[in-house]
Parts: C-alpha cells; structure tokens; sequence
C-alpha cells in the first residue's frame, strides 16, 4: 500500500495553533504538490483543513522521504513544531478517513459538516491535477461509507454539527429563535450552513455582514437582509443574537461594539477558528460568548450503540477496500507476468524459425 497520512486535530493541538496552520493550507499544499515533490516519491496528495483537523493524504513510493519533506516545508511555513503530527500508512489511512468522513472523529460524533469537507478537498485536489488514482479510490469510497454510515445508523440523524451544537448552547442560555432578529457576520460556506439553520428555527429575520463587500451577493442568493460597510454598530443595536463564522482577520467584535447593545441579554455565537470576538467582551454583563470550546466542552455524546454499528461498518469496508487494493495489485503483476511470458514465447519462436531457416550442413 503507498497511501500515507501526516496530520493533527483539535485531539492533539490547540485551536489556535490550528487557525495557523488552516491559515497557510493554500501555500502549504501548493508546495507539496509542486513538479519538485516528485523528487521525494510523492505522485499524489489531497489536504483536509478544517476549524478542527489538518491532515495531509499522500501517495509515494518513498514515504520516509516524502514524510521528512511535507514535515520540513509545514515548519518553514508556519513555524509550528510538528512533533504533534501524527504518521499513518497502509490500512491506517483508510480507516482514518473512513472515521473522519463518517464524523466518528469529529468534536461532535456524526456531525454533517464534514463529509461535505473531504469531498471538497479531493475535487480541489482533481482540479489542480495532483491527485493518484489510489488517492482518488480512497476518497470517494469514505465518500459511499459516510453516507452508509448516515443511512444505516442514524448517527447524527439530529443533524448535529458544530452550527446545531451551538445552536443548542444558545438555546439553554433561555433564548428563544422563533421572532428573533439575528445578525450573521461572514459570507462564507459557514454562513450558509448557519443561515439555513437559523431559518429552520423560525427566527424572523436573518441580517447579512460582510468584511469583504459581499453581502448584497449572498443576501440576494439566501434571501436575507444586507448590511452595508459601515452599519455594524447599527445592525448590533437592532438584533437579538449575533453569530459570527468571518474566519479571517482576528477579532473583529470588541467591547466598543457592543455598547450599543442595551439588551438584559444578549448571546454571542462565535463559530470562528480566528475567533471574531474579542474575549474582552466575556466581562460586559450582558453578553453571553458561546465559542468553538465551548460546543465541544459541551458536545452531547452518541449512544454506545449506535457509535459501535458505525465502527462496525467502518472496519468492514476498511477491510473490503483493502482486499480490493491487493486484487488490484494482483491484477497488476499477472498483466506484467503475462505480457513477460508472452514476450519469452515470441523469442523462442522466432528463434526456433530462424533456426529452421538455416541452411543443413552435410558435412
């Protein structure tokens, strides 16, 4: 087996350190991915960077090289120590991913966000042109488990994410969505997910701000309200929960924000890695900060059972894609074996003609 995994989570690193190295993914993979990566056997390569999990799946025919090389250039990039880093091969990297896609992995058992995150960071992979025809096997089968997983065990049926999680948080703070006005801060594929489930809630309206200019595009497409550059501290003043999923620049919501807010009570659900908010506001009477520590602090756990059937699904296929990999392989050699025999059979042939061809020396 050639595949190999280099990679970490929320398990083994701080979020924080994590934001850096979600940070510099782009760069990182676009450099072990480089014409130069061959030197180090690497012939193909798919990165899984999440809020939670950076995680580098590769094929090579010579994983120390390629491991030593994909360490060296995460360090000179982001400057983060990678003894935290974690080295799988062979059959541990499918069943990795398989538990991964399947959200066994996840800060919240089953949630919905990141199956939708692997498949996404293998057709980025396609397009670039860097993948393996082992790479791309492996990922489009976790791709069928999780949905089996999905299907066949309910896990996470609720609809349980790290979006949901923090829902729920908000909701024991005794908030009420139904009427609300909330004001959602980002744009992005986050934005989305929290804007269809703030929708579900029956909030009353949903407001829109963008950092980068595009509200009015992602209003127009989500039916919500836009809040032109500039309108913050107003759109603060008028709603009743903010949510923020931007990601990008740091602390975005300070204390100085929040004086417009005259509310008793008034929740805060920081979805960013980078976190939006500012942890100064935590000491604002009124506010009430729920971020990512927060929901997994408070991640409901997945009944035993259901949890088992889905391992038990995962080490099925894990053990069924294996058999596939060493049928193929198989294959492989036979075609190589085959074709040698019938090279071999042309030779004698051709030399038992020539043979014949000679003239007979009667001495």
């Amino acid at each position: 087996m050639s595949l190999h995994f280099i990679g970490t989570s929320f398990r083994e690193l701080s979020l924080e350190k994590l934001e850096v190295l979600e940070a510099h993914a782009e760069k990182i993979l676009q450099i072990i991915s480089s014409p130069e990566a061959s030197e180090f056997g690497i012939t193909g390569v798919v990165l899984v960077s999440t809020c939670n999990r950076f995680e580098i799946y590769f094929d090579s025919s010579m994983p120390t090289h390629s491991q030593d090389h994909i360490l060296a250039k995460v360090i000179e990039i982001t400057g983060i120590p990678t003894n935290h880093m974690r080295y799988k091969s062979g059959a541990e990297v499918t069943r990795h991913l398989f538990r991964v896609a399947a959200g066994l992995e996840s800060m919240i058992v089953g949630e919905d966000e990141i199956a939708g995150q692997v498949k996404r960071s293998l057709s980025s992979s396609q397009l670039r042109g860097i993948t393996s025809r082992n790479i791309e096997m492996l990922f489009q089968e976790s791709s069928r488990i999780s949905k089996k997983v999905a299907a066949e065990t309910g896990l996470g049926k609720a609809g349980r994410s790290l979006v949901t999680g923090g829902l729920e948080l908000v909701k024991q703070t005794n908030f009420d969505f139904e009427g609300k006005r909330v004001l959602v801060l980002g744009t992005g594929a986050y934005a989305r997910v929290v804007t269809a489930a703030l929708k579900r809630e029956r909030v009353r309206e949903i407001l829109t701000y963008s950092m980068s200019g595009r509200a009015n595009l992602f209003s127009a497409s989500h039916q919500t309200t836009p809040i032109k550059s500039g309108g913050l501290s107003s759109a603060l003043s008028q709603v009743d929960l903010l949510v923020t999923c931007n990601g990008t620049h740091g602390s975005i919501i300070t204390r100085e924000h929040l004086a417009v807010v005259k509310r008793e009570s008034f929740p805060i659900l920081d979805l960013s890695l980078a976190k939006d908010v500012d942890n100064s506001v935590k000491s604002l009477g009124n506010v009430v900060l729920i971020d990512l520590q927060d929901i997994y602090r408070n991640a409901p756990v997945e009944h035993h059972e259901t949890i088992a059937r889905a391992e038990s699904i995962v080490e099925q296929a894990v053990l069924a894609f294996g058999e596939k990999q060493v049928a193929r392989l198989n294959f492989r050699n036979a075609r190589v074996i085959r074709g040698n025999v019938v090279d071999l059979i042309a030779e004698e042939i051709e030399f038992v003609l020539e043979t014949a061809s000679l003239p007979i020396n009667h001495g």
